[in-house]
């Protein structure tokens, strides 16, 4: 008996210590487990802290020490953190080769001029990566018109392409196709070939140490006769401010790179750039507002307009000044309207009062044309100051509301200085002849209903001595006669101030591009 109850004993004593082991290995393997777990988590954290503070000392490196305060931003920081570990896992080697290569670019990153720019690398380097982090699964996406306007137009900057690349460079670290490979897909990279063969601007020294531009093929536009169809993202400003500088830059583009012989010098890579600009920024006119400015605002808003399209067509489509498809193809959408040359000289300027060429019953614009709510009472001194281009025409000049009667009564004057009646005998016939360039051959005809309204209005704006002749032919009852001459299409001429006249500080209203 008693050798049973010891056996049992034994049993007892060895169930119990082989549970005992094994809830003490388990327990220590659930320990060593958690270890393990810790290390591992410790690990990662420490990997990521140690590619964060690699991130910090790069951009520290590769750049000012004003320029680093503003970029190593935290949220900007934060937002490059997470768009590198959505494309790479958080060990991968690639991250780091990539950022080890990355660190090679700082020669692109050395000087920023201005405040204005730094914070537009800031911003631009911020949004970019946000807007990826969005579209992780699909990075097919128009870098050009999603994010480029809607960035700069914060800002007043030299280059929207230059920011725009650095930004991506400095903070994506694209600098060719061994970088980022999956973006290989949706962006087109190109070290310039392309672009050197579509901007013979770019002077033959310059070409080789051009920086890498992403060359992003755009959605196309079916309507190709609207110019400014690039889409504005964000508000717009007053539509007369916007006109005013928009000319304002233009006429200061070409200022700067016309040569002694009044001919542009596209050899100068900076012009495309400028031009760039300027393209970019006449598409915040579709976003204006027309419906609240008085009608002499209008007058000098549309006039503006005139000669922004006149140079923007003669620069872009190259076609001859007087070719009729000129003033009636090529279009600005304006606040939701299309306008064309002659919507705006047929339309605008005359009152409606011009017939239509497909319709001689009906205006110019029908009564259910929106745009007719937007006409200016006829003025003929417009005729005037508009200018087409050629040897006879006006300066082009920037128009104010504030100033606009100065303007036109001033400009009118000047048109006429040394234009005089000439004394015509033909067939025993003696009448006097006043000589218009062809342009303006429309007046007679369209604007006022006989050619002495016309003669009567110029004679106003006539030197003495031609002004003498005029009243002695009407009272003689000798007959005056306007001739409109006949010019050839080489008269092309863009007339411009000598110097640029500051903008008011009224209208000085600041815009990304031409400010």
């Amino acid at each position: 008996m008693s050798n049973t109850n010891q056996n049992n004993e034994n049993i007892n004593e060895n169930i119990n210590e082989n549970i005992n082991q094994n809830i003490n290995q388990n327990i220590n393997e659930n320990i060593n487990q958690n270890i393990n777990e810790n290390e591992n988590n410790q690990k990662i954290k420490t990997d990521k802290s140690q590619q964060h503070q690699l991130i910090y000392q790069i951009i520290k490196e590769t750049t000012n020490e004003k320029l680093y305060e503003v970029i190593t931003d935290k949220y900007c920081i934060s937002c490059f953190i997470k768009f590198c570990e959505s494309i790479y896992s958080v060990e991968s080697p690639l991250f780091i080769r990539d950022v080890i290569q990355y660190k090679k670019l700082s020669g692109h990153f050395q000087q920023f001029p201005s405040e204005t720019e730094k914070k537009a690398i800031h911003t631009t380097s911020t949004k970019i990566i946000n807007h990826y982090i969005r579209n992780n699964s699909a990075f097919e996406i128009n870098i050009d018109e999603i994010i480029r306007q809607e960035i700069l137009t914060q800002f007043e900057i030299e280059s929207t392409f230059e920011i725009f690349d650095k930004a991506l460079i400095h903070l994506l670290g694209i600098a060719n196709d061994s970088l980022f490979p999956r973006f290989k897909d949706s962006l087109k990279y190109n070290e310039m070939q392309e672009m050197k063969k579509r901007e013979k601007c770019i002077d033959e020294k310059e070409k080789s140490n051009q920086e890498l531009h992403l060359i992003i093929k755009l959605p196309n536009n079916k309507n190709k006769n609207i110019l400014n169809k690039r889409r504005w993202i964000g508000p717009s400003r007053e539509p007369l401010v916007v006109s005013i500088n928009l000319l304002h830059f233009i006429l200061g583009m070409i200022r700067k790179h016309t040569s002694k012989k009044q001919t542009l010098n596209f050899q100068d890579s900076s012009l495309t750039v400028s031009f760039r600009r300027f393209l970019i920024g006449t598409s915040e006119l579709k976003k204006v507002d027309l419906s609240e400015m008085k009608e002499i605002e209008r007058k000098a808003f549309f006039l503006n307009i005139f000669h922004l399209l006149l140079l923007h067509i003669s620069f872009t489509i190259n076609i001859p000044v007087l070719n009729k498809n000129f003033f009636k193809t090529y279009q600005y959408k304006i606040g939701g309207y299309k306008f064309s040359l002659d919507d705006i000289r047929f339309g605008i300027f005359t009152n409606n009062s011009i017939r239509s060429k497909s319709n001689h019953n009906s205006p110019y614009f029908t009564s259910s044309d929106l745009r007719k709510e937007l006409v200016v009472s006829y003025d003929p001194r417009i005729n005037f100051v508009v200018s087409y281009l050629t040897l006879e025409s006006p300066p082009i000049t920037i128009f104010y509301p504030e100033t606009l009667e100065n303007q036109l009564e001033t400009m009118c004057k000047l048109f006429f200085i040394g234009k005089k009646f000439k004394k015509i005998e033909k067939k025993k016939k003696i009448f006097y002849q006043f000589n218009l360039p062809k342009e303006l051959s429309y007046l007679a005809k369209d604007f006022i209903s006989n050619q002495k309204n016309i003669i009567h209005f110029i004679a106003k704006y006539l030197e003495e001595d031609s002004q003498k002749k005029f009243y002695q032919a009407m009272q003689n009852q000798i007959a005056v006669e306007i001739f409109f001459e006949k010019k050839t299409l080489q008269n092309f001429s863009i007339k411009f101030a000598d110097k640029a006249e500051p903008i008011p500080k009224s209208y000085q209203k600041l815009n990304f591009l031409l400010n």
